[in-house]
């Protein structure tokens, strides 16, 4: 198999307390950016593969920022589309004892959902490529990306 693996999804901005601080008590919230399949690419790539993201951020600075971070992680951003007003969010409170943790999503009308494969030659994407992966969650964005993943 290629060494070279495709991720698909949605990259997302996490807001948290620091630590295991509660939301409703919160008066700063940390910066990460993330996603599952972001999250799965970098520990594939800690594993010696090559992985590149397949994904849409907005065109200014939090999409620079979020593509900014995945690259850290020696993740491939060159099939990152750019678009879209924001990213999609959430709010994550790491529980704590026996507190649960809890997360607050915020992902409707997302760069991500506006993601167009018109552009996109998937022929030359996936040359060299062993894999193809994307979650559920990604058909479950937005409606017109089913089609597009099928034709993927």
């Amino acid at each position: 198999m290629s060494k070279r693996i495709i991720m698909f999804g949605e990259l997302l901005l996490r807001l948290n307390p620091e630590g295991f601080g509660r939301l409703v008590q919160a008066d700063r919230l940390q910066v990460f950016y993330t996603g599952g399949e972001a999250n799965a690419g970098a520990a594939l790539v800690g594993w010696g593969r090559e992985v590149s993201l397949v994904s849409r951020v907005p065109e200014h600075e939090l999409g620079q920022a979020c593509l900014n971070f995945m690259r850290r992680y020696g993740l491939d951003t060159r099939h990152v589309q750019r678009g879209g007003e924001r990213l999609g969010l959430f709010f994550l409170e790491t529980g704590a004892s026996q507190r649960q943790s809890k997360i607050i999503y915020d992902r409707r009308d997302s760069a991500f959902t506006g993601y167009c494969d018109d552009q996109v030659a998937w022929a030359d994407l996936f040359a060299g490529a062993g894999w193809f992966h994307f979650a559920g969650t990604a058909a479950a964005a937005a409606e017109r990306l089913r089609p597009l993943l099928a034709r993927a």
